[in-house]
């Protein structure tokens, strides 16, 4: 039992750093720009591909869009225009910084990613509520265009 032991070399079980540090950095620059590529997702299939079924699972669904077809389709447009454009922007800028951050060094991407995901869920809710706001602003709860 003694020689077995002894011919046991503990650090062949630990991994090197730099491949920690690396899957890391892959970890932080994932999470980042998760949020992005969903929202342009989002907004190409909502846009473009507009679903015709009202419980889709990719379909922007507010209490007053299911009312109508108009409205149904006045807000899949809006969304897909505001998703797509704020996921457009925020993947541009969030690479920016990951790229920037990420030469500085770890500890600085971290940083910055912690502030990036703040950002991305503030700026994400904003994009929501003003799709929301717009469509009850545009149609009444019955599903009627305003005057």
């Amino acid at each position: 039992m003694g020689r077995l032991l002894d011919s046991l070399d503990i650090s062949n079980f630990v991994p090197e750093l730099g491949t920690m540090l690396s899957v890391f950095w892959i970890a932080l620059v994932l999470a980042v720009m998760t949020t992005p590529v969903l929202l342009l997702v989002k907004g190409y299939f909502c846009f473009f591909e507009a679903p015709q079924d009202k419980k889709n699972r990719w379909a922007f669904q507010t209490f007053y869009c299911k009312k109508s077809d108009e409205v149904w389709y006045f807000t899949q447009k809006i969304s897909g225009l505001v998703l797509g454009a704020l996921g457009a922007v925020l993947a541009l800028v969030m690479l920016i910084v990951c790229i920037v951050c990420g030469i500085q060094g770890l500890e600085v991407l971290a940083r910055a990613a912690v502030t990036c995901l703040i950002w991305e869920l503030a700026l994400t809710v904003l994009g929501y509520v003003a799709v929301m706001i717009t469509v009850a602003v545009m149609f009444d709860r019955n599903g009627q265009q305003r005057a």
